[in-house]
């Protein structure tokens, strides 16, 4: 692996800048950084910075960090978080995780996982869901500058092309998708126990479970995608400390985003009858619908394909992305809680995860 050390013998080409708002004009901590997917294939996964500071946005930064990398961020990123001064950035089509320095994103080491796919942490272990049925774990000590491709310390077996996954009451739940074998969809949690690192339990949902996330108050949200046909989205409220189904929801839920007890997404429909989307909120704490959108109608008739969906740290700001055609650059925007546009910026090919610092 090439390392940042070897910088100053390569050219740094500046990445290109936006002056979106007045420098700090919204308060500390909100500076993100947003990981742009890229088509399959096209090696165009890219990783954009927001400095709220300079209220500045820069595209493509990874490649002037580290000019030294040859191919730059990868194939098809899938996942962004930061955990313990490190940036790690799952990279699906390349078979890696990328560890960075937060602050920088000047990379430290990879972590070599086949068909990665989402990130969660514990206990300064790192998470690592993998389409080929299983969870790997790394202790994130040995993860440091000049360590190279590191392999995984275990690998822990799930159901089938596993997708997202969350910690909650010491327990690690996992989203089974079955994704590569439709009909026949896998439709099961995987609940590991995360003092033994092994599997606890299974826990039976809806079938093509995609994205899990927990909440402050003992819930841990799961949605499933269905069939893409007669069998359509929706999500499932569950008690993070046994597994109980709390509540299932019939709502076409695409991507959501959790912010203190309020779930945030936007409804997503297969049905080539039923293609219009919404902007909702959902109350985790009563497990009921929250009337109204979170979107001006305005803005709501002017995405195209909504994407990435994040609250900011505070609960201030939402932050969605627009996927357009797939192929062009995408657009993100900065929103406040009535919904309306605060800024808008053009990204890189697909904006579909965030982290902030």
């Amino acid at each position: 692996m090439l390392m940042a050390g070897c910088r100053k013998e390569v050219g740094v080409i500046a990445p290109e800048t936006t002056q979106l708002m007045n420098p700090g004009e919204y308060g500390s901590g909100m500076d993100f950084y947003l990981l742009n997917e890229g088509n399959m294939g096209s090696n165009h996964c890219s990783l954009d910075f927001f400095n709220h500071s300079a209220g500045t946005y820069a595209l493509n930064i990874y490649e002037s960090v580290n000019p030294s990398v040859t191919l730059g961020l990868g194939d098809v990123g899938n996942d962004i978080e930061i955990y313990g001064g490190k940036l790690y950035v799952v990279v699906n089509g390349s078979g890696k995780v990328e560890v960075l320095e937060k602050g920088s994103a000047v990379k430290l080491c990879q972590i070599e996982v086949p068909n990665c796919r989402s990130l969660a942490f514990w206990n300064s272990k790192v998470f690592v869901t993998s389409y080929n049925g299983f969870v790997g774990v790394v202790d994130t000590s040995v993860l440091q500058n000049g360590a190279g491709s590191v392999q995984l310390d275990k690998q822990i077996a799930v159901g089938r092309e596993p997708e997202g996954l969350a910690v909650a009451a010491n327990q690690l739940y996992v989203a089974n998708s079955g994704g590569y074998s439709p009909p026949l969809y896998d439709h099961t949690v995987s609940v590991i126990d995360l003092n033994t690192l092994s599997v606890s339990k299974t826990i039976d949902l809806g079938i093509n479970l995609n994205d899990v996330q927990a909440d402050n108050y003992g819930h841990v949200v799961v949605s499933a995608r269905g069939n893409y046909a007669e069998v359509a989205p929706s999500f499932y409220v569950l008690d993070a400390s046994t597994g109980e189904v709390l509540k299932h929801e019939q709502i076409p839920v695409g991507n959501f985003a959790i912010s203190d007890s309020i779930l945030y997404y936007f409804t997503s429909s297969y049905q080539a009858n039923n293609q219009k989307v919404s902007y909702k909120r959902y109350n985790l704490k009563t497990l009921s619908a929250i009337a109204g959108s979170f979107l001006t109608s305005n803005l709501s008739e002017k995405i195209q394909f909504p994407y990435a969906l994040k609250v900011d740290p505070k609960g201030n700001r939402i932050l969605i992305s627009d996927a357009g055609d797939y192929t062009s650059p995408g657009t993100l925007y900065w929103v406040d809680m009535e919904g309306n546009v605060l800024w808008q910026v053009q990204t890189g090919e697909i904006p579909g995860h965030i982290a902030f610092l």
